[in-house]
């Protein structure tokens, strides 16, 4: 797929260059040298044809700090840069994109992305959401508009997870004066009619699961959902001991509270080890409820007595949903490898079938990555996939690094994102 579109990346990166050049010459003349920072990526829209071309501004607050073309005839692949001054430096950015005209808010993915003279950010997704404004062009959806912008995620302390029962559980928001709504039967926290102002803690008697947005200004939040596991017993609710403070705690708790991951019999977690084949079969399985307690998949397999009793269903499961597979091997025999490590390129390509299977096949353009002449044919269009739909990124080099092997802590962060995935 990606090899007939090659020259689109030589579009964009010649793009990008004249719009430095042009920006900085601008800035000498001024007697202030300023390097813009450069973004590229891809625009997606529910219902609005990105065909063809179109525009992107960008803002930091309400100021338009830079812009940027969408790329003709490329399904919304676009070029911008931001960064006019000094001062526009250092600061949260948010889209607009220009179609016929309209304007229309855009959430990025990442959601947050911030300015640094001279840097660069590859592979950004700009979603369109909700209708045309009236033109003003004043920011987006996450952050630089001149009306109100939507208020702060809710948080919940303690962290989801295991607790005890009668566990109190409390709800708040940085931004002051919002009001918080949340839900216990699953239903939306914004529209459900069984959803309740939060005034008082949330005491956990059972296992529950506490869907919440804040509200302020007529604008709501994006939900947040918090799972908890009541331990009948009331013996103390085991925390894994070297997840405090990492950057992944709250989505591995949330994992392990659903009973889809788990720690180590000493109550780690180990989030820096590398994960291998047979338990990243493991976490698949359950995350998807994919069961196979026969096991007869892994005869197929030379090496199937060598997978461990606690991954054999597990590895069974995902063998037959055709999402792992194994290596053919010179004698003609196909191995599994469970003890081998799994790389990005891999597990790109691992959860892209997932989306397909779910979602039907996907058509995407090839991901901005600087070291995409290093990602394995086999793996391209699934890397394509997984980066279009945020399920993996880019490091701020703008590489993808295909071969580098996938830790813990990252591979719960790809499949909890994958559980997202509509």
């Amino acid at each position: 797929m990606y090899k007939q579109k090659k020259g689109i990346a030589l579009v964009i990166a010649l793009a990008l260059v004249l719009c430095i050049v042009a920006a900085t010459t601008a800035a000498a003349e001024e007697n202030e040298l300023v390097i813009p920072y450069a973004i590229t990526g891809t625009v997606q829209a529910d219902g609005v044809s990105v065909e063809p071309g179109g525009k992107i501004k960008v803002f930091t607050g309400a100021k338009e700090v830079g812009t940027g073309d969408i790329v003709p005839n490329t399904s919304g692949i676009f070029s911008a840069i931001a960064g006019k001054e000094a001062e526009d430096f250092g600061k949260p950015l948010s889209f607009v994109v220009v179609i016929s005209g309209k304007e229309y808010s855009a959430k990025s993915t990442p959601s947050e992305i911030i300015a640094e003279e001279g840097g660069m950010k590859l592979d950004v997704v700009l979603k369109i959401v909700g209708q045309p404004s009236n033109g003003s062009g004043n920011g987006s959806s996450n952050g630089g508009s001149n009306e109100p912008k939507a208020p702060a995620v809710p948080e919940a302390s303690p962290l989801p997870g295991n607790v005890n029962e009668g566990t109190v559980i409390t709800l708040s928001t940085d931004t002051s004066s919002a009001t918080i709504y949340y839900t216990i039967d699953g239903s939306s926290p914004a529209e459900s009619n069984t959803r309740v102002a939060y005034s008082e803690p949330v005491v956990v008697n059972e296992d529950m699961t506490i869907k919440a947005v804040s509200y302020k200004n007529d604008k709501y939040s994006d939900e947040a959902t918090f799972s908890y596991v009541v331990n009948k017993t009331n013996e103390p609710a085991k925390e894994l001991i070297d997840m405090k403070d990492h950057w992944a705690v709250q989505t591995v708790q949330q994992l392990v509270s659903k009973g889809i991951i788990s720690g180590y019999e000493d109550n780690t977690f180990r989030p820096e080890n590398l994960i291998t084949r047979a338990e990243c079969s493991v976490i698949l399985a359950r995350a998807l409820s994919l069961t196979d307690t026969a096991n007869e998949n892994l005869s197929q397999f030379s090496d199937g007595a060598a997978i461990p009793s606690w991954a054999g269903s597990e590895v069974a499961a995902v063998v037959e949903a055709d999402l792992l597979k194994g290596y053919q091997e010179a004698d003609g025999t196909k191995s599994f490898m469970p003890g081998k490590q799994v790389s990005r390129a891999e597990l790109a390509v691992i959860l892209s079938r997932v989306v397909e299977q779910k979602l039907g096949a996907q058509t995407t353009n090839a991901p901005a990555f600087t070291d995409l002449s290093q990602i394995p044919d086999w793996a391209l269009d699934g890397v394509g996939v997984a980066a279009a739909r945020g399920l993996v990124n880019g490091y701020p080099d703008g590489t993808f690094l295909p071969n580098k092997e996938v830790t813990r802590a990252e591979a719960a962060t790809m499949i909890d994102r994958l559980l997202n995935v509509q």
